[in-house]
């Protein structure tokens, strides 16, 4: 049978994973992020927002689902929130027709208007025709993996959530204009069995969340499944910490 592009991916990124070093908490040791630990996020799970000259996207999940629908204040202007997710818990918003290279106050706010999290800002890209004088990028690959995996005995170990968690607020105490995360985020793919043994078809991954693709995506154990598998591997690595930093994943 010929080798599929999946196959190939996936063996590329299982030698580039297994040729990682060991790395130790010295080595990734410095400055926390300015102003990270003071910040209250209050309700929310996790926040990654992105903008353009114009527009600004937040995605955000909250500890519980949400009664009413949610919305973002952008200065004075309230957008209203779009569900993603069945029980209410994950939420986008988009504000558009925004001033270029300006810095947007934004709040999250419940249904009966109380204060979902401390205010914060994001900045708008500047307009296509501008020449800034500077930009800061950070720019990583193979940010993913499941701490479970580690825990399992499968031979196959991923740095941790909370050692990459440390990386990550490493890259951000350089204050980066933009966040550029190349992939791969899900290291699960149930379907990659000969390209990746050790992490498709694992018996203690398909023990903890089995996807049913017969079944619908969304309302039912494929929803439940998602979120266990990758979920994880996303909301304990970057949290609220990307809350004023544009990030664009690949």
């Amino acid at each position: 049978m010929p080798i599929t592009r999946r196959e190939v991916l996936g063996a590329g990124a299982s030698l580039a994973l297994g040729a990682l070093p060991t790395i130790s908490a010295a080595q990734i040791a410095g400055p926390e992020t300015s102003g990270q630990a003071d910040w209250d996020a209050g309700e929310v799970d996790h926040l990654l927002p992105t903008s353009s000259h114009d527009r600004i996207l937040i995605k955000a999940s909250f500890r519980r689902p949400l009664d009413g629908a949610p919305a973002m204040l952008v200065g004075d202007r309230r957008v209203p929130g779009q569900r993603t997710d069945t029980p209410g818990a994950f939420w986008q918003f988009q504000a558009d027709d925004l001033k270029p290279g300006t810095e947007h106050k934004l709040a999250l706010i419940g249904g009966d208007g109380r204060a979902l999290c401390q205010p914060w800002t994001l900045t708008t890209m500047p307009a296509p025709d501008d020449r800034p004088e500077k930009l800061r990028l950070l720019v990583y690959s193979c940010a993913g993996g499941h701490d479970l995996f580690a825990k399992a005995g499968t031979g196959f170990e991923f740095l941790s959530a909370a050692t990459r968690q440390r990386l990550l607020r490493r890259g951000l105490s350089f204050a980066p204009d933009v966040l550029i995360a190349n992939g791969d985020h899900v290291y699960w793919d149930l379907l990659a069995p000969r390209a990746a043994p050790k992490l498709g078809a694992n018996p203690a991954a398909l023990a903890y969340a089995r996807f049913d693709r017969s079944a619908p995506l969304l309302g039912g154990a494929n929803e439940a499944a998602l979120l266990k598998a990758a979920g994880e591997q996303i909301t304990p690595l970057y949290g609220t910490l990307c809350r004023s930093t544009p990030v664009f994943f690949l």
